[in-house]
């Protein structure tokens, strides 16, 4: 944002701030995540590839939340890159007119994120089998609770995930739900 005025910079700031409002209402709301990952623990980094689907009320922009420590390298919907501003944890995206009709509407997110928050060795305290931790990925293993903003969200959406993981060598990969299949 840093090519943006800051006129524009408190535009979208009060934008986000209605996108907020309006999420209290129930609108808008992602009902269904396809989200496909590749991990590479030698660099802490996963790239990610998400179509969400998104039940919308005509909005001209929608707002996601999604990790500070992610690069969005594009947003695509029927084909068209979309335009979009990504600042701390928020991704907003501007919908072409065409494409701000009421019903569900899908986006592809493409995008990396870093995580390497380290994990304890002899752990104190084991109340929370987290350790406290929200998201790495290591060389010994990966961990990514829903707290880490690994993939994009609209606060407050119930949806459904299909979530397919691909990782070196002959790791196995696993989440709350059930298993498909696996290769």
């Amino acid at each position: 944002m840093a090519n943006f005025p800051n006129t524009i910079r408190a535009g979208v700031g009060l934008l986000l701030l209605l996108l907020t409002a309006a999420h209290a209402f129930g609108q808008p709301a992602v009902v269904h995540h396809d989200l496909a990952i590749r991990l590479y623990p030698e660099y802490h980094t996963l790239l990610a590839k998400d179509t969400v689907t998104v039940r919308h009320e005509e909005e001209r922009n929608l707002g996601f939340t999604l990790s500070g420590n992610a690069t969005v390298e594009k947003v695509v919907a029927q084909g068209k890159e979309l335009a979009f501003i990504f600042e701390g944890e928020n991704l907003l995206v501007a919908l072409p007119a065409e494409l701000s009709g009421k019903g569900d509407i899908s986006l592809t997110i493409s995008y990396r994120a870093s995580f390497r928050t380290l994990v304890p060795e002899d752990p104190v305290n084991t109340e929370d089998p987290s350790y406290g931790v929200r998201g790495t990925i290591l060389e010994r293993g990966t961990f990514l609770s829903d707290e880490a903003g690994w993939y994009p969200e609209i606060p407050g959406s119930r949806p459904t995930f299909r979530l397919r993981v691909e990782g070196p060598g002959s790791r196995r990969g696993g989440s709350s739900g059930g298993r498909r299949r696996e290769r």
